[in-house]
Protein backbone atom coordinates (compact mmCIF):
# COMPACT_ATOMS: atom_id res chain seq x y z
CA UNK A 1 0.00 0.00 0.00
CA UNK A 2 0.80 3.74 -0.45
CA UNK A 3 1.42 6.18 2.12
CA UNK A 4 -2.08 7.68 0.96
CA UNK A 5 -3.79 3.96 1.01
CA UNK A 6 -3.86 2.89 -2.54
CA UNK A 7 -2.84 -0.38 -3.83
CA UNK A 8 0.77 -0.28 -4.58
CA UNK A 9 0.50 -2.84 -8.08
CA UNK A 10 4.76 -2.75 -8.08
CA UNK A 11 5.37 -4.33 -4.53
CA UNK A 12 8.02 -7.14 -4.65
CA UNK A 13 7.12 -10.47 -4.09
CA UNK A 14 9.08 -13.43 -3.01
CA UNK A 15 8.13 -16.76 -1.53
CA UNK A 16 8.74 -17.11 2.02
CA UNK A 17 11.32 -18.76 3.03
CA UNK A 18 11.22 -21.15 5.82
CA UNK A 19 12.02 -20.31 9.64
CA UNK A 20 14.70 -23.06 9.75
CA UNK A 21 16.10 -21.13 6.42
CA UNK A 22 16.21 -17.85 7.90
CA UNK A 23 17.47 -19.00 11.26
CA UNK A 24 20.69 -20.72 9.12
CA UNK A 25 21.12 -17.41 7.56
CA UNK A 26 21.53 -15.79 10.63
CA UNK A 27 24.10 -17.56 12.35
CA UNK A 28 25.74 -17.44 8.78
CA UNK A 29 25.97 -13.88 9.05
CA UNK A 30 28.16 -14.10 12.49
CA UNK A 31 31.03 -15.53 11.32
CA UNK A 32 33.98 -13.26 10.03
CA UNK A 33 34.21 -12.91 6.52
CA UNK A 34 36.79 -14.22 5.11
CA UNK A 35 38.74 -12.15 2.07
CA UNK A 36 38.21 -14.01 -1.47
CA UNK A 37 40.20 -13.70 -4.30
CA UNK A 38 38.31 -12.78 -7.74
CA UNK A 39 36.98 -16.32 -8.75
CA UNK A 40 34.82 -16.21 -11.87
CA UNK A 41 31.75 -18.49 -11.08
CA UNK A 42 29.56 -19.54 -13.46
CA UNK A 43 25.74 -19.17 -11.59
CA UNK A 44 23.01 -21.48 -13.07
CA UNK A 45 20.14 -19.55 -14.73
CA UNK A 46 16.72 -20.05 -15.02
CA UNK A 47 14.89 -18.93 -18.97
CA UNK A 48 13.68 -15.15 -18.94
CA UNK A 49 10.08 -14.67 -19.19
CA UNK A 50 9.50 -13.09 -22.28
CA UNK A 51 6.61 -11.33 -22.80
CA UNK A 52 4.11 -13.37 -25.25
CA UNK A 53 3.62 -12.04 -28.68
CA UNK A 54 0.84 -9.14 -28.92
CA UNK A 55 -0.47 -7.24 -31.72
CA UNK A 56 -2.22 -3.47 -31.43
CA UNK A 57 -5.38 -5.17 -33.10
CA UNK A 58 -5.36 -7.31 -28.92
CA UNK A 59 -7.94 -5.81 -26.48
CA UNK A 60 -6.36 -4.80 -22.95
CA UNK A 61 -8.83 -7.85 -21.77
CA UNK A 62 -6.93 -10.30 -24.50
CA UNK A 63 -3.42 -8.68 -23.75
CA UNK A 64 -3.61 -9.33 -19.82
CA UNK A 65 -4.83 -12.91 -20.57
CA UNK A 66 -1.90 -13.83 -22.65
CA UNK A 67 0.94 -12.08 -20.58
CA UNK A 68 -0.69 -13.96 -17.00
CA UNK A 69 -1.24 -16.96 -18.95
CA UNK A 70 2.70 -17.02 -20.11
CA UNK A 71 4.12 -16.03 -16.94
CA UNK A 72 2.16 -18.40 -14.90
CA UNK A 73 3.55 -21.12 -17.56
CA UNK A 74 7.21 -19.86 -16.88
CA UNK A 75 6.72 -20.40 -12.81
CA UNK A 76 5.77 -23.43 -13.47
CA UNK A 77 8.48 -24.28 -15.53
CA UNK A 78 10.87 -22.39 -13.30
CA UNK A 79 10.10 -25.04 -10.36
CA UNK A 80 9.84 -27.98 -12.49
CA UNK A 81 13.50 -27.41 -12.65
CA UNK A 82 14.50 -26.72 -9.25
CA UNK A 83 13.10 -27.01 -5.52
CA UNK A 84 12.61 -23.85 -3.99
CA UNK A 85 15.99 -24.28 -1.65
CA UNK A 86 18.07 -24.18 -4.73
CA UNK A 87 17.14 -20.95 -6.34
CA UNK A 88 17.89 -17.64 -5.48
CA UNK A 89 14.74 -15.05 -4.29
CA UNK A 90 13.50 -13.87 -7.53
CA UNK A 91 9.94 -11.79 -8.51
CA UNK A 92 6.74 -12.83 -8.43
CA UNK A 93 4.52 -9.81 -9.69
CA UNK A 94 4.08 -9.85 -13.30
CA UNK A 95 3.39 -6.24 -12.97
CA UNK A 96 7.47 -5.63 -12.44
CA UNK A 97 8.21 -7.67 -14.88
CA UNK A 98 6.42 -5.71 -17.63
CA UNK A 99 7.94 -2.91 -16.55
CA UNK A 100 10.97 -4.29 -17.58
CA UNK A 101 9.41 -5.32 -21.21
CA UNK A 102 8.69 -2.14 -21.45
CA UNK A 103 11.53 -0.49 -20.82
CA UNK A 104 13.63 -2.88 -23.00
CA UNK A 105 10.98 -2.39 -26.07
CA UNK A 106 11.20 1.41 -25.98
CA UNK A 107 14.99 1.21 -25.75
CA UNK A 108 17.06 2.57 -28.47
CA UNK A 109 20.90 1.28 -25.74
CA UNK A 110 20.43 -0.50 -22.12
CA UNK A 111 22.80 -0.57 -19.55
CA UNK A 112 23.25 -3.51 -17.16
CA UNK A 113 24.20 -2.90 -13.67
CA UNK A 114 26.35 -5.20 -12.26
CA UNK A 115 28.39 -4.95 -8.27
CA UNK A 116 31.99 -5.17 -9.02
CA UNK A 117 32.35 -7.58 -5.99
CA UNK A 118 30.31 -10.63 -8.00
CA UNK A 119 29.20 -9.35 -11.42
CA UNK A 120 28.37 -12.82 -12.21
CA UNK A 121 26.06 -13.46 -9.91
CA UNK A 122 23.80 -9.69 -11.44
CA UNK A 123 24.61 -10.93 -14.81
CA UNK A 124 21.84 -13.22 -16.28
CA UNK A 125 22.86 -15.45 -19.03
CA UNK A 126 19.42 -15.41 -20.47
CA UNK A 127 18.63 -11.53 -20.03
CA UNK A 128 21.89 -10.76 -21.81
CA UNK A 129 21.03 -13.47 -24.64
CA UNK A 130 17.12 -12.00 -25.25
CA UNK A 131 18.40 -8.07 -24.97
CA UNK A 132 21.66 -8.77 -27.96
CA UNK A 133 20.23 -12.18 -29.55
CA UNK A 134 16.52 -11.38 -29.68
CA UNK A 135 15.50 -7.65 -28.90
CA UNK A 136 18.75 -6.63 -30.80
CA UNK A 137 19.39 -3.90 -28.78
CA UNK A 138 23.04 -2.64 -27.85
CA UNK A 139 23.62 -3.58 -24.15
CA UNK A 140 26.26 -2.08 -22.28
CA UNK A 141 27.51 -3.43 -18.68
CA UNK A 142 28.12 -1.02 -15.44
CA UNK A 143 30.25 -2.34 -13.08
CA UNK A 144 29.37 -0.77 -9.93
CA UNK A 145 30.43 0.09 -6.37
CA UNK A 146 33.75 0.53 -7.64
CA UNK A 147 35.07 2.05 -4.83
CA UNK A 148 34.87 -1.06 -2.71
CA UNK A 149 37.74 -2.94 -4.19
CA UNK A 150 40.48 -2.10 -5.81
CA UNK A 151 41.69 -0.45 -9.62
CA UNK A 152 43.08 -3.96 -10.29
CA UNK A 153 40.07 -5.77 -9.19
CA UNK A 154 37.90 -3.98 -10.75
CA UNK A 155 40.03 -4.13 -14.18
CA UNK A 156 40.25 -7.82 -14.16
CA UNK A 157 36.66 -8.24 -13.88
CA UNK A 158 35.99 -5.50 -17.18
CA UNK A 159 38.47 -7.65 -19.32
CA UNK A 160 36.68 -11.10 -18.27
CA UNK A 161 33.21 -9.96 -18.61
CA UNK A 162 34.35 -8.08 -22.12
CA UNK A 163 35.56 -11.46 -23.21
CA UNK A 164 33.05 -13.78 -21.74
CA UNK A 165 30.26 -11.50 -23.12
CA UNK A 166 31.32 -9.93 -26.27
CA UNK A 167 29.69 -6.87 -24.41
CA UNK A 168 31.36 -3.36 -24.02
CA UNK A 169 31.80 -3.26 -19.92
CA UNK A 170 32.53 0.53 -18.79
CA UNK A 171 33.53 0.90 -14.46
CA UNK A 172 31.63 3.31 -11.95
CA UNK A 173 30.70 4.26 -8.51
CA UNK A 174 28.08 6.48 -7.27
CA UNK A 175 30.14 7.56 -4.41
CA UNK A 176 33.67 8.49 -5.71
CA UNK A 177 35.35 8.35 -2.45
CA UNK A 178 37.33 5.35 -2.54
CA UNK A 179 36.67 2.72 0.65
CA UNK A 180 39.03 0.10 -0.58
CA UNK A 181 41.48 -0.97 2.42
CA UNK A 182 39.44 1.19 4.95
CA UNK A 183 38.97 -0.73 8.45
CA UNK A 184 35.68 -1.54 9.50
CA UNK A 185 31.95 -0.82 7.99
CA UNK A 186 31.68 2.40 10.66
CA UNK A 187 35.33 3.79 8.93
CA UNK A 188 33.82 3.57 5.85
CA UNK A 189 30.15 4.79 6.26
CA UNK A 190 32.37 8.03 7.80
CA UNK A 191 33.98 8.67 4.86
CA UNK A 192 30.72 7.95 2.69
CA UNK A 193 28.60 10.24 4.81
CA UNK A 194 31.23 12.71 4.68
CA UNK A 195 30.89 15.94 2.86
CA UNK A 196 32.29 15.06 -0.98
CA UNK A 197 35.31 17.71 -2.22
CA UNK A 198 35.00 19.51 -5.39
CA UNK A 199 37.88 16.56 -7.18
CA UNK A 200 35.34 13.64 -5.87
CA UNK A 201 31.96 15.97 -7.60
CA UNK A 202 34.16 16.13 -11.05
CA UNK A 203 35.31 12.84 -10.76
CA UNK A 204 31.39 11.42 -10.33
CA UNK A 205 30.71 13.96 -13.62
CA UNK A 206 33.75 12.55 -15.55
CA UNK A 207 32.50 8.66 -14.64
CA UNK A 208 29.13 9.76 -15.83
CA UNK A 209 30.28 11.10 -19.02
CA UNK A 210 32.12 7.87 -19.43
CA UNK A 211 28.68 5.57 -19.01
CA UNK A 212 27.38 8.27 -21.44
CA UNK A 213 29.86 8.01 -24.09
CA UNK A 214 29.94 3.35 -23.81
CA UNK A 215 26.22 3.68 -24.22
CA UNK A 216 26.74 6.26 -27.85
CA UNK A 217 29.48 4.04 -28.64
CA UNK A 218 27.37 1.20 -28.35
CA UNK A 219 24.52 2.58 -30.30
CA UNK A 220 25.62 4.24 -33.44
CA UNK A 221 21.89 4.78 -34.46
CA UNK A 222 21.50 6.68 -31.26
CA UNK A 223 24.94 8.67 -31.88
CA UNK A 224 24.07 10.13 -35.37
CA UNK A 225 20.47 11.11 -34.62
CA UNK A 226 22.14 13.09 -31.56
CA UNK A 227 24.45 14.46 -34.08
CA UNK A 228 21.92 15.68 -36.75
CA UNK A 229 19.74 17.28 -34.46
CA UNK A 230 16.71 14.58 -34.87
CA UNK A 231 13.69 15.62 -33.27
CA UNK A 232 12.78 11.33 -32.04
CA UNK A 233 13.55 11.32 -28.33
CA UNK A 234 16.49 8.59 -27.41
CA UNK A 235 15.78 6.38 -24.64
CA UNK A 236 18.67 4.75 -22.36
CA UNK A 237 17.11 1.96 -20.05
CA UNK A 238 18.59 1.12 -17.17
CA UNK A 239 17.88 -1.92 -15.70
CA UNK A 240 19.82 -4.71 -13.39
CA UNK A 241 18.92 -6.85 -10.11
CA UNK A 242 18.01 -5.18 -6.19
CA UNK A 243 20.79 -3.00 -4.76
CA UNK A 244 23.02 -2.65 -7.71
CA UNK A 245 23.22 1.09 -8.05
CA UNK A 246 20.55 1.58 -10.60
CA UNK A 247 19.66 4.86 -8.86
CA UNK A 248 22.90 5.97 -8.26
CA UNK A 249 23.65 5.36 -11.56
CA UNK A 250 21.31 7.78 -12.81
CA UNK A 251 21.63 10.19 -9.93
CA UNK A 252 25.45 10.62 -11.41
CA UNK A 253 24.26 10.59 -15.29
CA UNK A 254 22.05 13.92 -14.03
CA UNK A 255 24.00 15.41 -11.86
CA UNK A 256 21.87 15.95 -9.22
CA UNK A 257 19.65 13.74 -6.34
CA UNK A 258 16.73 13.25 -8.49
CA UNK A 259 16.31 9.04 -7.61
CA UNK A 260 16.22 8.50 -3.97
CA UNK A 261 18.52 5.25 -2.86
CA UNK A 262 17.18 2.88 -0.25
CA UNK A 263 18.97 -0.42 0.70
CA UNK A 264 15.34 -2.18 0.71
CA UNK A 265 15.46 -4.19 -2.66
CA UNK A 266 13.34 -3.28 -5.02
CA UNK A 267 12.83 0.70 -4.09
CA UNK A 268 13.36 1.70 -7.52
CA UNK A 269 11.45 -0.16 -10.07
CA UNK A 270 10.45 2.64 -12.94
CA UNK A 271 10.75 6.06 -13.14
CA UNK A 272 12.24 8.58 -16.07
CA UNK A 273 13.04 11.94 -16.95
CA UNK A 274 13.32 13.67 -20.17
CA UNK A 275 16.67 16.24 -20.78
CA UNK A 276 17.36 18.25 -23.46
CA UNK A 277 20.09 16.99 -26.27
CA UNK A 278 22.69 19.82 -24.84
CA UNK A 279 22.80 17.73 -21.62
CA UNK A 280 22.92 14.61 -23.83
CA UNK A 281 20.57 12.14 -22.99
CA UNK A 282 17.01 12.69 -23.80
CA UNK A 283 15.24 10.01 -22.16
CA UNK A 284 16.58 7.98 -18.86
CA UNK A 285 14.64 4.89 -17.49
CA UNK A 286 14.94 2.73 -14.87
CA UNK A 287 13.52 -0.08 -13.48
Amino acid sequence: MTRSGAENKLTTRFLRDSDEAVERRKVDSTRPFQHRAMVPRLYSHTRFPTRPPWSEAMTPAELEASEVAAFAQWLDDVYALATVDRLSPFEHNLEVWRQLWRVMEKSDVLLLTADVRDPLLHIPLALHEHVTKTLKVPLVIVLTKCDLVSEAHANAWRTFLERAFATPVVLNSGKCMNTHGVGGFAARRKILTGRATHAQIEELHRQARRVLDAAMAAAPRAASALATDSAAPLSVGIMGQPNTGKSSLVNSILGRHAVSVSRTCGHTKHWQVRLNKKKWLPVTRAR
